[in-house]
């Protein structure tokens, strides 16, 4: 009986362990089609599949800002397993106009699956060359001198509000309550 209940369990481990048999597939996201100059571009390639490894695109019209940041998951449905893979970039163009976010190729078992490529289109920059790259080296200098998840609340003269530092610079968090207003503008 009990090696009856081994055979058992261990049948059912085995079944357990196999990855569903779903297709694999890599893609590519943006939540625009279209960016001021100035603007971050967020993009995310996404693997429905544990890759082996991942290439890096080659953002050439881009500047990278942060990336790639990667996430994993994997879930347990019905019997199934599921796991996928994301990683996202956040980047700026480095010209107005069309352009292309590059492709990205998942590794799983010694075969390729490259996501495709995604146009997109970015608007002609008000900035000079110089004038980004004094914003980008204040970006960079703010970043070296404020920790990731610092706050700081913004006060104007009829309401407020406070920030998150991220990677991507200052960030609204949420605006303050009349009472939180009222008490800080006292401090004044």
């Amino acid at each position: 009986m009990y090696r009856r209940f081994l055979s058992f369990l261990a049948g059912v481990m085995a079944f357990l362990s196999v990855p569903s048999m779903q297709a694999q597939e890599a893609s590519i996201f943006s939540p625009k089609n279209e960016y001021a100059f100035e603007e971050v571009i967020k993009v995310e390639y996404s693997f429905n599949a544990k890759a082996d490894s991942a290439s890096q695109p080659n953002f050439e019209d881009f500047m990278r800002i942060s990336g790639p940041n990667r996430s994993n998951s994997t879930t347990y449905t019905n019997g199934k397993i599921e796991s996928s893979i994301r990683l996202s970039y956040a980047l700026r163009a480095k010209e107005g106009g069309k352009c292309t976010l590059p492709s990205l190729t998942f590794w799983l078992d010694g075969k390729a699956y490259p996501s495709k490529k995604l146009k997109i289109k970015i608007e002609e920059g008000q900035l000079t060359q110089d004038e980004l790259f004094q914003m980008n080296q204040r970006r960079i200098f703010q970043s070296t001198q404020t920790p990731l998840g610092s706050k700081r609340i913004v006060l104007h003269p009829d309401d407020g509000f406070i920030e998150l530092y991220s990677e991507l610079g200052w960030n609204f968090l949420r605006a303050l309550t009349a009472e939180e207003f009222e008490s800080l503008s006292d401090l004044n």
